[in-house]
């Protein structure tokens, strides 16, 4: 906790939606094909995330949310994440990645007073990728 620490003394949460609006980032949803789930964008020098608008009801919507505000926390300023070398693309991958399961861990005990059992637990409520159990228990 001690990376979400001040995140969460500025939010008093760990909903990512919550922090976004705390923090001052613009998120939106939008029409797009199923393949595409979330990304950050600089538009006029301040952060956008966009999120496919078919997780509006769906528990996924708070990975998604989660990835994308630890790009704009720990990797803003990059001109175009997207242009970078597959390194560094792997890197600021893994990174937040390891963020949103930080967040997402805190978020489940914040929300059930709980918690998680196990990653299946965490893949229940959330909808991640196995990928993701790296980063718990």
């Amino acid at each position: 906790m001690n990376r979400l620490a001040p995140i969460y003394n500025r939010a008093k949460t760990f909903n990512p939606f919550l922090i976004a609006e705390s923090e001052g980032i613009e998120y939106k949803y939008v029409d797009a094909s199923s393949k595409f789930e979330g990304q950050t964008s600089n538009v006029m020098g301040k952060p956008l995330i966009v999120l496919n608008s078919n997780l509006i009801d769906s528990p996924r919507r708070f990975v998604v949310m989660a990835h994308e505000i630890c790009h704009v926390l720990l990797h803003n300023g990059l001109i175009s994440y997207y242009t970078l070398g597959s390194l560094q693309q792997s890197k600021m991958e893994y990174e937040a990645n390891k963020f949103t399961s930080i967040l997402l861990i805190n978020f489940f005990v914040e929300y059930t007073g709980d918690m998680p059992e196990s990653f299946r637990a965490m893949q229940n409520e959330f909808m991640l990728e196995d990928d993701y159990e790296q980063f718990y228990f």
